[in-house]
């Protein structure tokens, strides 16, 4: 796909996400401290709220992206780890869809034409999730988990996959990467990724 087309479609998800955040009342007109940005941790979960991550880190990092002509990211998760850290609350329904748009148009390379439009119930309430709320749960505490304990936390994923849709199967390859960011030490964070990379490829967690 042409390199301009890419460009110009991550640049219209950044403005639907900035204006859904201000929809919500979540952007902040005011700069943060400098403080904030420091030891913030993956999604800044240490010093900062998800959504002042995605208006202060993540949207400048696409748009300096888009004005230099640079490579996006090659695994974007934004919106599983979102998807966690909002699932209570209702309101964010539209913002964690154009955030999964947006994943999609990263790591898919946008795909076959994908297009947004608003009001399209991806996800139709964040009490009727895409997949059951306990896997955000354990996708969250894998990193904490060792050896035959992580092995069966990985097959609790594997229940679902056999049945899931390519935009559910989407949403467990980015929590698995998520999860072996986090993961130490390296045996571990490379069980986690080559499970997600297995997923990725239509498999299951299992290794053959």
């Amino acid at each position: 796909m042409d390199l301009a087309i890419i460009y110009q479609r991550i640049r219209r998800l950044s403005n639907e996400i900035e204006a859904e955040l201000k929809r919500l009342n979540r952007w902040q007109d005011t700069p943060l401290p400098e403080s904030k940005f420091e030891n913030m941790g993956k999604y800044g979960r240490n010093t900062l709220t998800v959504e002042q991550w995605i208006q202060f880190v993540f949207l400048p990092g696409l748009y300096q992206a888009i004005e230099k002509k640079e490579e996006f990211i090659t695994e974007s998760t934004v919106a599983a780890y979102a998807l966690h850290a909002l699932s209570r609350d209702e309101r964010s329904t539209h913002l964690i869809k154009l955030l999964a748009y947006l994943d999609d148009a990263i790591n898919l390379n946008l795909g076959p034409g994908i297009e947004v439009k608003t009001g399209l119930p991806i996800l139709t309430s964040i009490n009727n999730l895409p997949l059951p709320r306990e896997f955000y749960d354990v996708a969250m505490t894998l990193p904490n988990f060792e050896g035959e304990a992580l092995e069966i936390q990985l097959k609790a994923f594997d229940i679902f996959i056999a049945t899931a849709d390519t935009f559910e199967r989407e949403l467990i390859v980015g929590m698995l990467f998520s999860a072996s960011d986090e993961a130490t030490p390296a045996n571990k964070r490379l069980r986690i990724r080559k499970a997600a990379i297995s997923v990725g490829k239509g498999g299951n967690t299992r290794l053959s």
